[in-house]
Parts: structure tokens; C-alpha cells; sequence
């Protein structure tokens, strides 16, 4: 048996596959740890990696919804605006429900980055594609309108 007919008869193992990528992942994830760091280190110095301006829309949706929850959650206070005296115990209301739609319009981003990765074989559902168009509009108009109350 020669090494082609070695690699043939490797083919057809079914776990062999499975086991190879593992391997090849584990030794690869080495290989990649100073770039890690590094990109940890300029995050530290300065808030972003080169990494992150590679696709700097993608970072944004990855971590601004996140954001966007976490302020939600712990919210001490709302812009004057929104301020509702008259809703007792939940006066901030409206900005929670403001912080909600921005952080839904983010995620539909999101959502629409991931739908150009389809082929011409799949079929993408227009009436979805539409609607993830319309939370992401809503949300970065928003986002824009209270971009300085975007504070705790």
C-alpha cells in the first residue's frame, strides 16, 4: 500500500475526519496566540485591535446589542424627554423600551450580514430580509437620535 492508497483508506474512516480537524484546531489555536495577545494589548491601549477595523461594522453588531441589554438592565436614569413623572416606580419606561428597539435594530444587522453569505442556491426569504431592514433602520435612527443619553 503507498501513501495516496493510505490517505484513500483514512478517507473512509468516518471519525478520522472529525479527529483530524480537532487536531489541526488545537495546534492552529497555538499558533495563534501571540496574534491574540497582541490584538488583547492594542484593545487595552487604545479600545480596538486591527483585527476589529477589518470588519468594523461586524464588531459593532457583535458587542452593541450586548451593550445596549447590559445599559437596559441597569438603567439609574433616562433623558429629560422621556422622563414620565405621572408612571410611578417605572418612570424611565420609554427609554427602556427606546434602549430595546436599538439594541433589536443592531441584532437585525446582524442578521443581514449573515444573509449575504448565502449562494445563489438558497433562497432568501424577502418578507424576513424586508422586515430585518426595518428593525435595523429604527435602530440606528434612534441610535443616532439619543446617541449622547447613551449613559448610566
Amino acid at each position: 500500500m503507498n501513501l495516496e492508497e493510505f490517505k484513500k483508506e483514512l478517507d473512509n474512516i468516518p471519525w478520522y475526519k472529525e479527529i483530524y480537524y480537532k487536531i489541526y484546531r488545537f495546534f492552529y489555536g497555538i499558533k495563534e496566540i501571540p496574534t491574540k495577545i497582541k490584538w488583547f494589548l492594542q484593545r487595552g491601549k487604545r479600545g480596538y485591535a486591527e483585527c476589529d477595523v477589518w470588519s468594523l461594522d461586524g464588531y459593532l453588531e457583535e458587542w452593541l446589542p450586548k451593550a445596549l441589554k447590559e445599559l437596559k438592565e441597569n438603567i439609574h436614569g433616562c433623558p429629560c424627554e422621556l422622563y414620565d413623572k405621572e408612571n410611578k416606580g417605572n418612570e424611565c419606561k420609554r427609554w427602556e423600551y427606546i434602549l430595546e428597539k436599538m439594541m433589536q435594530g443592531f441584532e437585525a444587522s446582524r442578521s443581514l450580514s449573515e444573509l449575504d453569505f448565502f449562494t445563489e442556491d438558497d433562497k432568501i426569504d424577502k418578507k424576513k430580509e424586508e422586515e430585518l431592514k426595518r428593525k435595523f433602520d429604527e435602530g440606528k435612527k434612534l441610535f443616532a437620535e439619543y446617541f449622547q443619553s447613551l449613559w448610566d
